[in-house]
């Protein structure tokens, strides 16, 4: 009889010390984990909306960016006006991007939707994606 080799398929999550970080530059208005299985990983993704307490969408974008800057994050890429990708050289192969709130964007999380139930300002939101994991 022989036996083969096959290793235990691994978990990346987001520390949550860095979660923590990120909640803390405005409101967290909904949250939710989404597992994305690959072959032999499983990647835990977290989608945040945050309330950044600017009265339009661009400036709560900007000072969201700001905010993270100031907490250490780096830019890896952009495509402006929509998406600034960043890292954390605190937490490694913690990444995220950072978005301005888009209803029609978050459609495919209705459990995150259904958090916003209660009004808000849609031009205070931006939407964030944090996941761990090569980029």
């Amino acid at each position: 009889m022989s036996v083969g080799c096959s290793s235990a398929p691994s978990t990346l999550r987001v520390p949550s010390a860095a979660l923590d970080s990120i909640r803390s530059i405005g409101k967290t208005r909904a949250e939710i984990s989404v597992e994305n299985e690959g072959r032999d990983t499983t990647q835990i993704e977290h989608v945040l909306v945050i309330d950044i307490g600017s009265p339009d969408n661009r400036g709560a974008f900007d000072k969201a960016a700001d905010l993270l800057l100031a907490r250490k994050w780096e830019v890896v890429g952009e495509r402006l006006p929509l998406i600034v990708l960043l890292k954390s050289p605190e937490w490694k192969n913690t990444n995220l991007t950072l978005c301005p709130y888009s209803a029609e964007e978050l459609e495919q999380y209705p459990e995150l939707m259904a958090q916003l139930k209660e009004p808000v300002n849609e031009e205070s939101l931006v939407y964030l994606s944090v996941f761990e994991g090569e980029i």
